[in-house]
C-alpha cells in the first residue's frame, strides 16, 4: 500500500493465495536465489525503476517533469546516507532530464516560483538545481567531487535568482514533492549548510592550486 510517506509504504496481499504461494519454503528459496539473497536491496530497484521510466517511456514533457520529481524526492528516503551513490544517482537523473525534459532543461520550473532567469543564469548541472532547492545532503557529498567552475556557477545561479516562493507554487509537481522542495527552500539551516559546503570545497581547491605551484617551483 503506497502512502504519502515513502518510508511507511508497505506491501499488502491482494489475495491470500499469493501470500501462501510465496511463503512456501521451496518457492521462497527460488525467489531468494534469483535476487541475490542478502545482497538484494529493494531501495536500489525502486530508484532505478523511476530512472528507467524517466529515460525510456514515451512521455509528454509535463509527465516527464512529474517523473523527474518521482526520481529526486524518494532518493533522499533510500537511506543511502552520506554515500556517493546518492550523488551518482541524482547526477544521472539530472543528465537524463537535461536530454529529455524541456521543463527542466530550460528551467521553466523557476517561473512557478516567480523567477525569470536570464541567459547568464542558465542551469548547467544538477548541482545548480540542488543549490536552488537547498538539497543540502547532496551538496555536501557533491561539493568535494565537483570542479571549481561547477561550484562557482552553482553559487552564482542561486544568488542571482530572486522571487517570492510560497508553498504550493510548484504546481507542476505532485503536492508531496512540491511541499518537500518548498520546505527545503525556506530552511535557513539548509541554506547555510549548502553555502558552507561549496565555499569550503572552493577553499580546498585554492589551497591545492597554491600547494601545486609551490611544489612545482621547488622541483624546477
Amino acid at each position: 500500500m503506497f502512502t504519502n510517506n515513502f518510508v511507511e509504504s508497505r506491501v499488502e496481499w491482494i489475495h491470500r493465495t499469493a501470500r501462501d504461494f510465496l511463503q512456501d519454503k521451496p518457492v521462497w528459496n527460488k525467489v531468494l536465489n534469483a535476487t541475490g539473497r542478502d545482497d538484494f536491496d529493494p531501495r536500489n530497484y525502486w530508484a532505478n525503476a523511476h530512472l528507467a521510466a524517466l529515460k525510456r517511456l514515451d512521455l509528454s514533457d509535463k509527465t516527464r517533469w512529474y517523473q523527474f520529481g518521482n526520481c529526486v524526492h524518494p532518493a533522499f528516503y533510500l537511506h543511502w546516507g552520506e554515500d556517493v551513490r546518492l550523488v551518482e544517482y541524482l547526477d544521472e537523473v539530472g543528465r537524463t532530464a537535461e536530454l529529455t525534459c524541456e521543463y527542466y532543461r530550460t528551467s521553466q520550473f523557476l517561473s512557478d516560483c516567480g523567477v525569470s532567469p536570464n541567459k547568464d543564469q542558465a542551469m548547467k548541472s544538477f548541482l545548480d538545481f540542488a543549490m536552488w532547492f537547498q538539497l543540502d545532503l547532496y551538496v555536501k557529498i557533491k561539493a568535494p567531487l565537483a570542479p571549481p567552475s561547477e561550484l562557482q556557477h552553482a553559487i552564482r545561479y542561486r544568488n542571482g535568482l530572486g522571487g517570492n516562493v510560497v508553498r504550493g507554487s510548484l504546481k507542476s509537481l505532485p503536492k508531496l514533492h512540491s511541499d518537500w522542495l518548498y520546505d527545503n527552500m525556506v530552511d535557513k539551516t539548509a541554506f547555510l549548510r549548502t553555502e558552507r559546503a561549496l565555499k569550503y570545497a572552493l577553499r580546498r581547491h585554492r589551497r591545492r592550486r597554491v600547494w601545486n605551484r609551490i611544489t612545482m617551483g621547488l622541483f624546477t
